[in-house]
């Protein structure tokens, strides 16, 4: 799923909340996640703020032009592609 929060909206805490809760129902503190590379600097701050760590870089996952940013786990992108 996508983590989103309406620009008009942020600075509120919403996407704190959203990944808290998350965290809460997942039942750890270091899902896997991946980002798009150029998506990065919207959620530095969430990857800082819970310290997760980037274990892996995925190309060709969606499309030739992005890389993928995989946080506290890997892909297995023998299924993944």
């Amino acid at each position: 799923c996508t983590l989103f929060v309406n620009p008009i909206f942020r600075g509120l805490g919403i996407g704190t909340a959203l990944v808290e809760k998350s965290i809460e129902l997942l039942g750890t503190d270091k899902p896997l996640i991946t980002i798009a590379d150029y998506k990065l600097p919207m959620f530095e701050g969430l990857i800082k703020k819970y310290h997760w760590e980037q274990t892996q870089v995925v190309t060709g996952l969606y499309n030739d032009r992005s890389k993928e940013l995989v946080y506290n786990g890997y892909l297995d992108t023998q299924i993944t592609k």
